[in-house]
């Protein structure tokens, strides 16, 4: 999948990560406050996705730039953080439905990874 067609799914789904994003100090002062408090795991998702409606323009550089380990707040609250990107989803204008429908596929989809013992 290329950039490109990555960067507008970032109206379905969380799909880019913030510890390998870099922004000018530009779109910072035009996204105040940075970070909406009241989504605890996922205020940076709604950064990214305030930022791509206002028209920012994202490129992409091809390396790696950040590693993280499992474990952090949001993959032991991930329900929690799904939730919160759902209702992100919502406040941007998603159908309701289709915001709902997107939460739970991803909340079935880890049961049955568990259940089978990929997780």
């Amino acid at each position: 999948m290329s950039f490109g067609s990555k960067i507008f799914k970032l109206r379905k789904e969380q799909n880019l990560f913030f510890p390998s994003v870099f922004a000018k100090r530009e779109v910072l002062k035009n996204n105040q406050p940075i970070f909406d408090i009241q989504y605890t795991l996922a205020s940076d998702y709604k950064f990214l996705l305030k930022s791509f409606i206002d028209g920012w323009k994202f490129y992409y550089l091809d390396k790696n730039l950040a590693y993280y380990r499992l474990g952090g707040s949001t993959t032991q609250q991930i329900k929690k953080s799904w939730k919160e990107v759902k209702d992100i989803q919502i406040e941007f204008g998603k159908n309701r439905l289709l915001a709902e429908l997107y939460y739970y596929e991803k909340v079935v989809k880890r049961i049955l990874l568990k259940a089978l013992g990929r997780l």
